[in-house]
C-alpha cells in the first residue's frame, strides 16, 4: 500500500512540475519588436558625444548623403524614446543588449554598426536613389 501511495505522489508531483513549466513558458510576454520603430524607414541612430558618430556626421555632410538618401536621425544618449527604438532595432538584428552601439543604421530589418558599415549602406542607398 505504501508503494502505491508513493508512486501516486510521484506522478502527481511530476504532473504539477510539468504544468508549472508549461505555464512559465506560455505566460511570458512576447519580446517587444517594432512597437515604435518603423521598419520601412532607414534610421540613423547616433549619440551627441560619440566620436565615431561625429566622423560619420561629417562624412554625411561632405558627401551630400542627406540630399540623396531619405533617413531619420535619432539621437539616443539623451532621448529615451530613441534609445528604446535602438533597442528594438538591435533585437530585430539579434544584437545582444551588451553589444549595442552607435553609430547604427537600421535599414529594412538589418543593422549596420560602426562607421565603415554605416558608410557602406549609405553609399549603396545613394547609388540606388
Amino acid at each position: 500500500m505504501n508503494k502505491q501511495i508513493l508512486a501516486l505522489f510521484a506522478i502527481v508531483a511530476a504532473l504539477v512540475g510539468f504544468l508549472f513549466l508549461i505555464y512559465t513558458f506560455t505566460s511570458r510576454p512576447a519580446p517587444k519588436t517594432g512597437a515604435n520603430l518603423n521598419q520601412q524607414v532607414t534610421t540613423y541612430f547616433y549619440g551627441v558625444s560619440c566620436p565615431n558618430c561625429k566622423v560619420l556626421n561629417e562624412w554625411i555632410k561632405k558627401n551630400g548623403i542627406e540630399k540623396g538618401v531619405k533617413f531619420e536621425k535619432r539621437e539616443v544618449y539623451y532621448n529615451k524614446e530613441n534609445a528604446a527604438m535602438l533597442e528594438e532595432a538591435a533585437l530585430i538584428c539579434q544584437i545582444p543588449s551588451d553589444q549595442i552601439g552607435v553609430p547604427l543604421i537600421f535599414n529594412q530589418g538589418k543593422c549596420y554598426v560602426g562607421t565603415p558599415d554605416a558608410q557602406g549602406i549609405l553609399n549603396k542607398l545613394l547609388k540606388k536613389g
